[in-house]
Formats: C-alpha cells, structure tokens, sequence
C-alpha cells in the first residue's frame, strides 16, 4: 500500500516503503520537535507526525 503525508508546504509526499520512513523517524525523531528533509520535502516531526505514521503502519499489519 502507498501512503500520502502532507510536507510543511501543504505538498503531498508519497511514502512509498511506510516500514522504512516509520523506522527513521522513530529512530532519529522519537522526542520533541524537529525537521526531517527526504527528496525535497520538509515534514516537522511532532507528536502528531508520530501519529499519523503510527496508524499508517497499523494499516501495514492488517
């Protein structure tokens, strides 16, 4: 399945490998605030980013 996440300019991002992008943001943003740049995007990592890749990776496992 592909995943669809908003950049910081409102630009849609497709995540194509959602095991991939969740394992580098849960390994180098898993607290607090912070920037994460991937092939010209911009996405600040929050709590509610978390979230969101979250429930994307639920929907992986069903």
């Amino acid at each position: 399945m592909t995943y669809k996440i908003k950049d910081n300019d409102g630009k849609y991002f497709v995540i194509k490998d959602i095991k991939k992008f969740a394992k580098h943001i849960f390994q180098f943003h898993s607290i607090g605030i912070s920037l994460h740049q991937e092939k010209g995007c911009d996405f600040t990592v929050d709590d509610a980013f978390r979230e969101k890749v979250t429930k994307f990776l639920k929907n992986e496992e069903e």
